[in-house]
């Protein structure tokens, strides 16, 4: 799973907001300037670090610098989230569907579900196909694709002949719903 927006943001935030003027003993430089001194500028390069490293460059015990790379991580991590939360957003993503590229799957499905997708199968029964019938479905509704080809045999080509031919059809659609209209 990826970072949240919220969590990627943090980590090009200044070691000013996470330690502010803290030194790690009275009457000494404040750590801050010690990593500044050692080119670090913000948390992403600090958590990088490994204890051993900041325990040399500070002259604090491992435990010490583990303890400073544990809060700087903790920062950075998501905010916690129950089961049910998580249960309250997985329903709502199930309510977002795509058209199915055969309209016998989709009245089966009620449509694809706004997640991923896998699609396997023996060799030549068009799998490809099918994908790209559904990702040129999801398109065209403004639904985003993301594709992941370990067999390098995806078309771009192929996809935005589906793509022409399911605006024609939308737009041919849309001309014969304004014809019975009239």
């Amino acid at each position: 799973m990826g970072l949240s927006t919220e969590t990627a943001g943090r980590w090009d935030v200044p070691l000013e907001r996470l330690f502010g003027s803290e030194a790690l003993s009275e009457g000494t430089v404040p750590l801050v300037e010690l990593l500044r001194a050692k080119r670090l500028l913000t948390i992403k390069d600090f958590v990088h670090l490994p204890a051993f490293e900041l325990r040399d460059w500070l002259l604090i015990t491992e435990d010490e610098a583990t303890q400073l790379l544990s809060r700087a991580w903790a920062f950075c991590a998501s905010p916690p989230v129950s089961a049910w939360e998580l249960a309250a957003r997985n329903q709502a993503v199930q309510r977002q569907r795509s058209r199915a590229p055969l309209p016998s799957l989709d009245r089966a499905l009620g449509g694809l579900p706004a997640a991923i997708l896998e699609v396997a199968g023996p060799p030549g029964v068009g799998k490809t196909q099918f994908c790209l019938h559904a990702a040129a479905l999801t398109a065209i509704t403004g639904g985003e694709v993301f594709w992941l080809d370990t067999e390098r045999s995806f078309s771009a080509e192929r996809l935005f002949e589906m793509l022409e031919q399911q605006l024609l059809q939308c737009r041919h659609g849309e001309a014969l719903m304004q014809l019975e209209h009239v």
